[in-house]
């Protein structure tokens, strides 16, 4: 998948450091993920685990623009099983369609979920990680929002 040539720069700037990281012939792990490459977009990163049997997910690492924008919410989710959020399923749907594909999920739009900060829209891009290359186990993802003071 390539993103569209609309993008934002900051997903951009995250996918092609993706792209870079991408071993031959497979996907790049979280032991190639190194947070000092890209400092910049840390505040609007998330980490998300996959676990399976049954398939589920859970946050790992928030940033902390995500956490502002959320209103303090997404920190009583952390570490736990997001599939069980019915607010959340169609996020759920997206990030099991990057984990059966091994594709990157890109999106603009008007949010799916509700969020405590008004935004007029929101960008992001969720990153298959596999530690072996092949299975992913865990989803890089960056979130922008749109019409508010970005930082960048």
């Amino acid at each position: 998948m390539n993103i569209p040539d609309s993008a934002e720069p900051v997903i951009k700037s995250l996918y092609d450091y993706w792209c870079e990281i991408s071993p031959p012939g497979g996907l790049p792990g979280r032991q190639h993920f190194d947070p000092l490459d890209v400092p910049k977009l840390l505040p609007n990163i998330w980490l998300i685990d996959v676990s399976r049997e049954p398939l589920r997910f859970s946050l790992r690492l928030l940033g902390t623009r995500i956490e502002e924008f959320s209103g303090g919410r997404w920190k009583r989710f952390h570490n736990q099983n997001l599939h069980n959020e019915g607010v959340l399923a169609r996020v759920q749907s997206n990030l099991a369609e990057v984990v059966e594909t091994h594709e990157p999920s890109w999106r603009r739009g008007r949010p799916l979920i509700s969020w405590e900060q008004e935004f007029a829209t929101l960008e992001r891009i969720y990153l298959p990680l596999a530690r072996d290359g092949e299975t992913v186990d865990m989803i890089l993802a960056i979130t922008i929002f749109s019409g508010v003071e970005t930082g960048y």
